[in-house]
């Protein structure tokens, strides 16, 4: 007997050990559960296109910190660059519930603000006042629309300058002068001899906005504005103003001379023929860093600023879409990205070790020196750049140089300035289908004389005088209430 009340009682304690293990289990299980529906998942929209390499594994170490910082998981959608612009204004007309975006040149933040496609921010960063801070002013006010903050500017070169390249080799057969070079004009002896002795290549890679034809003006797009002597801001039509009149007479001239390709009207894309070296100099944005950068690509070049720089937009931001289901957590993500470089750095070059290595205490190289066969997403397309590694081919204190640049750069008096459309829109569009009928205009290809006056009727036909009255009004009472 004694033996089965043992029995008896070593089994009812297995009986009640396996009953206790299972609900034991399932209790952890439910943590686990409810603590995973407490992540939310963001899906953040940028232009290019996904990495070949590494992708997966720099998403998942990534979502590991958000999850930890935040209570989030992280998305990407990549939209090529040629369609951004058309497929995020058609997610914008269709409501498209993204939670971030990539803004800037590629979706203008006040026809995104003014449609009602994105958030305004200014409720959503009193909780963070220490990325408030680490932007400057000038840049909150150029993504600030209808009273409030519609983006996070993504610092990086904001200040807007042309310079001059030219491979050092190919420009001193010709004894250039680098001292000599202060406006396009100084280029044309260069220009002369090279088409007069080059003619495999074309003496120039030019673009109307190598001109400094607008360094008196503030520009909003189509309508520029200028302060007179008497100190009163005038609103003009950009194509009818006397300096650009001069230059596209100039691209003509140039085209005659030969220094302009002969076939420029039907040239698409120059950058195949740029790339095969098929230019003696073409013009670029000028920025810090500029000159080391073509300099790393195995020669020396000469790099002159020929253009004022200034500040009129903030061509990278980012914004929160109207339809997040989760602001608050895109918001937070944002300025986790914003303000903590670990995050930053490995969202932008990859894994440390693996996909990059350090150089010095801010820089990095790439182990795969081909964009498309390495882990990278450019940094200006998700956050402040100064926060993040700098380039091995850069200067080491190029973001410090970069900042003193912006800051030293001529400051619009139109930042912060956002049209409300509402009354122009059909003049506005009236307007852009005349602007793509004369394309060619800014190309030099065609003689002014015999154009001119024809593409000014049918500006003003479209409602040009109406659109520029329209912006004088909205002018004046935006610089008496600044």
């Amino acid at each position: 007997m004694k033996f089965n009340k043992t029995v008896t009682k070593i089994l009812a304690s297995v009986v009640l050990v396996s009953m206790i293990i299972p609900v034991s289990g399932c209790s952890k299980s439910s943590e686990k559960t409810a603590k995973d529906k407490d992540i939310v998942k963001l899906k953040w929209i940028l232009p290019g296109s996904k990495p070949n390499v590494g992708y997966d594994e720099v998403l998942a170490k990534a979502n590991e910190l958000i999850r930890e910082k935040i209570g989030a998981e992280l998305e990407f959608e990549f939209i090529d660059y040629g369609s951004y612009s058309e497929k995020m204004n058609m997610y914008n007309a269709a409501g498209n519930d993204y939670d971030i975006a990539f803004a800037g040149w590629l979706m203008d933040v006040t026809s995104a603000a003014n449609q009602g496609a994105i958030l305004p921010l200014g409720k959503y960063l009193e909780e963070y006042p220490e990325l408030k801070k680490s932007i400057p002013d000038y840049a909150w006010e150029c993504v600030t629309a209808y009273g409030d903050i519609y983006a996070i500017p993504n610092m990086q070169i904001m200040a807007n300058g042309r310079a001059g390249i030219i491979d050092k080799d190919k420009a001193d057969k010709y004894n250039f002068d680098p001292a000599k070079i202060k406006t396009v004009e100084d280029y044309e002896p260069y220009w002369e001899a090279v088409k007069e002795n080059e003619p495999d290549i074309y003496p120039v890679r030019t673009t109307i906005e190598m001109f400094d034809y607008m360094k008196d003006y503030d520009k909003t797009g189509s309508i520029v504005c200028k302060e007179d002597e008497n100190g009163k801001y005038t609103a003009y039509l950009k194509v009818e103003t006397p300096e650009y009149r001069k230059c596209i007479d100039k691209m003509h001239e140039y085209y005659k001379r030969g220094f302009i390709r002969q076939d420029i009207a039907s040239v698409v894309d120059e950058t195949a023929d740029s790339n095969a070296g098929k230019y003696w100099m073409g013009f670029e944005t000028d920025k810090p860093g500029r000159k080391e950068q073509w300099d790393a690509m195995g020669d020396p070049h000469y790099v002159n600023l020929i253009n004022t720089p200034i500040i009129d937009s903030c061509g990278t931001s980012t914004v929160i879409g109207r339809n997040s289901k989760n602001p608050e957590k895109a918001m937070a993500l944002l300025n986790y990205i914003n303000t903590d470089s670990e995050i930053l750095n490995l969202l932008s070059f990859g894994i440390e070790g693996e996909n990059y290595e350090k150089v010095g205490e801010n820089q990095y190289r790439f182990f795969n020196t081909n964009h498309d066969e390495r882990y990278e997403i450019w940094t200006w397309a998700l956050g402040n750049v100064f926060n993040g590694l700098s380039g091995a081919d850069e200067p080491a204190d190029v973001w410090q140089q970069t900042i003193e640049y912006n800051d030293k750069a001529r400051l619009s008096r139109l930042v912060g300035f956002s049209i409300d459309d509402s009354n122009i829109r059909t003049e506005l569009a009236q307007m852009e289908t005349v602007l793509k009928e004369y394309a060619v205009r800014e190309k030099g290809a065609l003689d002014p004389k015999d154009y001119y006056d024809k593409f000014l009727a049918k500006m003003h036909e479209a409602g040009s005088d109406k659109v520029v009255a329209e912006y004088q009004k909205q002018i004046d009472k935006f610089l008496s209430e600044k």
